[in-house]
């Protein structure tokens, strides 16, 4: 699972100030990424207010050109889940073109869980959702998303496996 925060809502024109992610394997976090990114921009008030990230705290952070790699690394050829995807990956993708990177992700989109899963909410924003399952976090920062994101998931694969009489995660691909 990951998740960024960024400059603005426009992956073209607007830079990612932080990224998280944490690796799930039959439904515990195994391990976590998290890094601030120095923006080439400065970071708009209202998304200092939003996030609590400002031009201070990511005043020591690594560009993103120098955190790629790592991300990589530690994502490797794992499908990419997060909450609202086409969002964070089209960030991802419009950085990397940006630095000449050519690279796909497969991704698993949690907002099109939610919306087949719990369609009586009225929305199916993050904080939302997690308010549905009792999830207390700091919304708006990676790493408490992402780490509140895990726990979503896991909520959402055994859901599915129940559905299905499915009694391990590594089933579902069989089903």
């Amino acid at each position: 699972v990951f998740d960024l925060e960024t400059t603005g809502l426009d992956p073209k024109t607007c830079e990612i100030i932080e990224i998280a992610a944490a690796i799930v394997q039959n439904g515990e976090v195994k391990e976590r990424y998290h890094r601030y990114v120095k923006p080439n921009q400065a970071i708009p008030y209202k998304i200092t207010e939003l996030t609590g990230i400002s031009n201070q705290t990511v005043a020591d952070a690594d560009r993103i050109e120098n955190i790629f790699p790592a991300f990589l690394d530690f994502c490797g050829d794992r499908p990419l889940c997060a909450h609202n995807a086409d969002f964070d990956v089209s960030f991802l993708v419009a950085a990397f073109n940006k630095l000449g990177i050519d690279r796909s992700f497969c991704s698993i989109d949690t907002v099109e869980m939610a919306r087949a899963l719990m369609p009586q909410l009225p929305k199916h924003r993050l904080n939302n959702v997690a308010d549905a399952l009792g999830l207390k976090f700091n919304h708006h920062r990676a790493s408490d998303d992402c780490d509140v994101l895990a726990l979503i998931f896991n909520n959402f694969v055994q859901r599915l496996s129940s559905e299905k009489g499915i009694s391990r995660v590594d089933e579902i691909n069989q089903a």
